[in-house]
């Protein structure tokens, strides 16, 4: 797995472009593998606070990031499941958290990094802490919103003792 470290305020992702990651099963159409959790390749982990953006997750192994268009988004494993986010100087705005990876691959074709990146002027970005404040995470509510109430929300989502 090869990481990238990011500058707070730029982030530059790498890796494989376009819709197909290489070999291997996809879940059919309506499904997204969960068995061990979603894992992420071709990361890109910010070292001061931790946010972290992939080319591929593991649950979709055909689905992938293309830089070229999106150089600062990627798919953030969360736990049991993954949302796509980008980078926007120094915020974290979402793209979306689908369910299965025709969603996933749909909000990769419909939307542009500059469109997401215009909701850090409508406040609906989070600006992660940096290490040493709340030990590094912020609760991010967007995540717990997605996450559907499970009793890992909180931990995954950085919202431990709310």
């Amino acid at each position: 797995m090869a990481f990238v470290l990011l500058l707070p305020a730029c982030l530059r992702l790498g890796g494989r472009t376009g819709g197909d990651a290489g070999p291997g099963p996809e879940p059919s159409e309506g499904e997204v593998r969960t068995d061990g959790g979603v894992v992420g390749a071709g990361c890109a982990v910010d070292p001061e606070t931790r946010v972290e953006l992939c080319t591929t997750v593991n649950v979709c192994p055909r689905l992938a990031v293309d830089h070229d268009v999106f150089p600062f988004c990627g798919l953030r494993p969360r736990g049991d499941f993954f949302d796509l986010a980008c980078w926007c100087n120094g915020f974290v705005c979402p793209m979306g958290a689908p369910t299965t990876c025709t969603e996933a691959r749909r909000l990769l074709e419909t939307q542009f990094e500059a469109q997401v990146c215009a909701q850090v002027s409508e406040g609906r970005c989070t600006q992660p802490q940096r290490d040493g404040v709340d030990g590094g995470r912020r609760c991010d509510e967007d995540c717990l919103r997605a996450c559907g109430g499970g009793s890992a929300c909180g931990e995954v989502c950085g919202c431990v003792g709310r």
